[in-house]
């Protein structure tokens, strides 16, 4: 069963920052990589609710950074039509063509 990141929080245990975990079932779990307390909410329990009420909006929630479009590339100059090259393998060719 993956669990996939779903939100920051403090420790119950040392008030430092911590990552929760969501798992397939909607359980919420941490561990603690300062003092090693783990937390551990069933679904759909008063426990998950609480913490689910303290918890930071992840950032896929939070209002999106909009970027400008960049500026539109200016057209590219038309390309002239090929010269007419001057060697000897034009002047052998068009003859052939000629004859």
């Amino acid at each position: 069963m993956a669990k996939i990141k779903f939100s920051t929080g403090e420790c119950d245990r040392c008030s430092e920052q911590i990552v929760w975990r969501s798992a397939e079932s909607g359980s919420l779990s941490y561990t603690c990589q300062h003092c090693d307390f783990r937390g551990y909410a069933p679904a759909h329990t008063d426990a998950a609710k609480k913490i689910m009420a303290k918890l930071q909006p992840p950032a896929s929630q939070c209002a999106p950074k909009i970027k400008p479009l960049p500026p539109e590339a200016p057209p590219a100059p038309p390309k002239d039509a090929p010269k007419k090259s001057n060697s000897i393998w034009d002047d052998l060719t068009k003859q052939k063509v000629a004859e």
